[in-house]
This record gives C-alpha cells, sequence and structure tokens, in this order.
C-alpha cells in the first residue's frame, strides 16, 4: 500500500487522525476497564489502582500508537 491510498478509506488527513486517536484510546480505555472490573468487592479503592497500572501498562505496550497521537 502507498502512503496516498490510505485517504482512499477516508475523505481527508483529519478524519484519518480522528480515526487514530480514536482507536488508541479506545483499546486503552478497554483495557482500563477491564483491569477495574477485574476487582473483586472485596478489595475497596484497588480497582483504581488496577486501572491505573493498566493505563501505564497499555501506553507501554503500544508506544508506536502514542506517539502518533
Amino acid at each position: 500500500m502507498t502512503a496516498g491510498a490510505i485517504y482512499s478509506y477516508y475523505a481527508n488527513r483529519d478524519e484519518l487522525i480522528d480515526r487514530v486517536i480514536t482507536d488508541v484510546y479506545g483499546a486503552l480505555a478497554d483495557t482500563m476497564e477491564a483491569a477495574y472490573d477485574s476487582v473483586p468487592a472485596a478489595e475497596p479503592g484497588a480497582e483504581y489502582w488496577r486501572s491505573g497500572r493498566a493505563y501505564g501498562g497499555g501506553r507501554s505496550s503500544i508506544p508506536r500508537s502514542f506517539r502518533l497521537i
């Protein structure tokens, strides 16, 4: 695929950038939500710690994506 071919899928550069940002932050939000939901009710407050760790881990696991945005 050539660099210009990507624009056949999007109307313009801004739409492409919006899609990349939405996808990257959406994936990170899903990871954080799963971490938050995985904490047992008997551990009050732990869900915030785990979701924070997921944020850091999510960012470091896909560094190229975060460099894009």
